[in-house]
């Protein structure tokens, strides 16, 4: 008995769009659970990096004679040159580390705004915020050809570069390309530790008027040293060091520099152009542009107060200083230069560095980008509370009930 076989020549329509449909979903739903682990892969990461950042901060307490953590906040105008002056540029004049390459990979910011006074481009550029003790800070290391602004007033100024110029311009992108930038942001008591017991008054009248005097270096116990973190009340574990930056506080930074091109100025450098590319991307598809150049704060604002009446956020000012005895639900950090950008299984996270070692996870509850240190009040700034007391220290002193006297060097 003969068997005969029949070939099969195709598909049929049914099969061929069932085969469509399996396809199409599997390329749907695959993907989903590949971005997430590379996302989770990502905040390992990022907790790894703040881990390293955390050893270079208590490295250079070993070393340094007065116990600070850090040299300062890494803000050109509040600290002085930032490869000399900064938690990022302690990292990598110890050896340990390019504050480039141990950054956050998922952060859409990149930088640090005091890139743009770096350059001298911005409006303030001319006009310092260290008063005339300090003001050598300002043409410390590489900065040391910037002419700038010695005593406040306009009328002193030292080295050659103007701000935008090329030669500037390319030695802010050696700073760039030899680590002494990054895109965590340290908070308010790590630069800054507390409020001096000083004549602010004479101080500010020297000075351009800004809306957060206590950042200043002057009005302020300067970084945070050991021996105020041992005789803190409050637990290391509660103390936070840095945190990823936020995007939502860049007030639209952007690095800015010159719009040359190489065939306007042919003795233009190679990195230079890199950056200026860029910039250049991002304004003509602004709705792809670079993540590469968004900017962020070197350090938080300090303390801030929620006023009822006005619905707004008022910051601490020489006048209010005596209202810190207050209860610190009044009172609290102003995290708004914190954000989230880790998206693991659908929820923002944010990485901190607490002053223990250890990185704590915060989650956006509001989902509105910014962190809450603890207020109450309903705003479009700050919604659901996120940072509970028992998790993390957001108040105003780290010693209480007072702020204890002391200089930053």
């Amino acid at each position: 008995m003969k068997t005969t076989l029949k070939c099969r020549r195709g598909f049929t329509a049914i099969e061929l769009i069932s085969v469509s449909f399996l396809l199409t979903t599997f390329a749907v739903l695959i993907p989903n659970p590949f971005l997430s682990a590379r996302e989770s892969a990502r905040s390992v990461h990022c907790k790894n990096n703040l881990r390293q950042y955390g050893i270079s901060l208590y490295t250079f307490s070993d070393r340094d004679p007065q116990s600070r953590i850090c040299s300062g906040s890494g803000d050109y105008l509040f600290d002085g040159c930032v490869d000399t002056y900064g938690f990022t540029a302690d990292l990598v004049n110890q050896g340990a580390g390019s504050g480039m390459e141990i950054s956050c990979l998922s952060n859409s910011v990149k930088g640090l705004s005091t890139l743009n006074d770096l350059t001298g481009q911005r409006t303030r550029q001319t006009r310092g915020f260290l008063t005339v003790p300090l003001s050598a800070r300002f043409n410390a290391g590489r900065c040391l050809p910037f002419k700038g602004d010695t005593d406040g007033d306009g009328s002193a100024e030292t080295g050659q570069l103007d701000g935008g110029t090329p030669e500037r311009i390319e030695i802010v992108q050696s700073m760039i390309d030899a680590g002494y930038t990054s895109n965590y942001t340290a908070s308010w008591f790590l630069a800054r530790q507390g409020v001096a017991n000083k004549d602010a008054a004479s101080i500010l009248n020297s000075l351009p008027e800004t809306k957060t005097p206590y950042r200043l270096l002057e009005l302020t116990q300067g970084p945070l040293s050991l021996r105020v973190l041992e005789q803190s009340d409050k637990p290391s574990s509660l103390i936070p060091f840095l945190a990823d930056s936020s995007a939502s506080a860049t007030l639209n930074s952007k690095l800015e520099l010159s719009q040359e091109s190489e065939d306007e100025n042919p003795g233009s450098s190679r990195s230079r152009r890199r950056v200026m590319d860029k910039k250049k991307s991002n304004e003509e598809n602004p709705q792809t542009a670079d993540p590469a150049i968004s900017l962020s704060e070197a350090f938080t604002n300090g303390p801030v107060q929620w006023d009822e009446t006005e619905q707004s956020f008022e910051p601490l000012t020489p006048e209010k200083v005596a209202q810190l005895e207050v209860p610190e639900n009044t009172w609290k950090q102003d995290t708004r230069q914190w954000g989230f950008p880790h998206q693991i299984s659908g929820q923002p996270q944010l990485n901190v560095l607490m002053a223990d070692g250890s990185v704590k996870v915060m989650n956006d509850k509001s989902n509105d980008g910014i962190l809450n240190p603890g207020f109450t009040a309903d705003s479009k700034q700050f919604g659901e509370i996120e940072a509970e007391t028992f998790e993390i220290f957001l108040g105003t002193s780290l010693i209480a009930p007072r702020q204890s006297k002391g200089k930053f060097e």
